[in-house]
């Protein structure tokens, strides 16, 4: 069998540094990284020896490095709408950030479906233009009216909506300067959904934004029933 890199490079570097006086010593401890050592008898090493011992160590070095390394976290992806789906409704690539409401998934204090509570936003950037896809889903909690708490976030000036969900209703919200949103806020038995898209565009299309934004609805609704 052919030697592998390592072995190929170790048996090497043996020869050079057997003869500049390099002793191999074993670590008390035969799963330490470093089991082999190198016991170094003087500075008079020739620079072949030399370089052996410097590559032996770093390849130690690193390969430590490497065992300690963390795993990285997975992203958290939207319960209702992924990004590609959101992606294709803003018209160019996102980028998502999802905030679950309950962060301690193992608490019995909460049912599985508060635990799956969370909002998820989606934005899209192109050159000064940013659009931004909001979807918040949550347990109504409280008297039978709490639902009105909701349908409060589109003022008086609301229309209801036939199709989506139940009390559907949808709205326009220009909370800032050169910011325009459509919203649509509704409910699929005990959960509340609330879905805005906002666009910073000078002459923003109002219509095209309201289908988009009832479109998006209509989905998390679906996918709530």
């Amino acid at each position: 069998m052919p030697p592998t890199p390592s072995n190929s490079t170790d048996a090497s570097c043996n020869r050079p540094l057997e003869r500049a006086g390099f002793k191999r010593e074993r670590h008390p401890n035969p799963a330490h990284p470093l089991a082999l050592r190198l016991s170094v008898p003087n500075r008079s090493a020739n620079p072949v020896a030399r370089t052996c011992m410097l590559f032996l160590v770093l390849l130690a070095f690193s390969s430590i490095l490497f065992g300690l390394a963390a795993p990285t976290e997975a992203k958290e992806t939207c319960p209702w709408l992924n990004e590609a789906t959101a992606a294709g409704f803003l018209d160019g690539n996102v980028v998502s950030t999802v905030t679950f409401s309950i962060k301690d998934k193992t608490d019995a204090n909460y049912s599985n479906t508060e635990k799956n509570d969370a909002t998820c936003e989606f934005v899209r950037h192109q050159g000064s233009l940013l659009l931004t896809l909001r979807v918040e889903v949550q347990t109504i909690v409280g008297p039978p009216d709490s639902f009105a708490s909701y349908v409060a976030r589109c003022g008086p000036h609301s229309a209801p909506l036939k199709a989506i969900g139940n009390e559907a209703v949808a709205c326009s919200v220009d909370s800032r300067k050169n910011q325009f949103s459509e919203q649509v806020v509704g409910r699929v038995r005990g959960r509340a959904f609330v879905v805005r898209i906002t666009s910073n565009s000078d002459s923003p299309d109002r219509d095209a934004l309201q289908n988009k934004v009832r479109n998006v609805a209509e989905q998390v609704a679906g996918f709530l029933f």
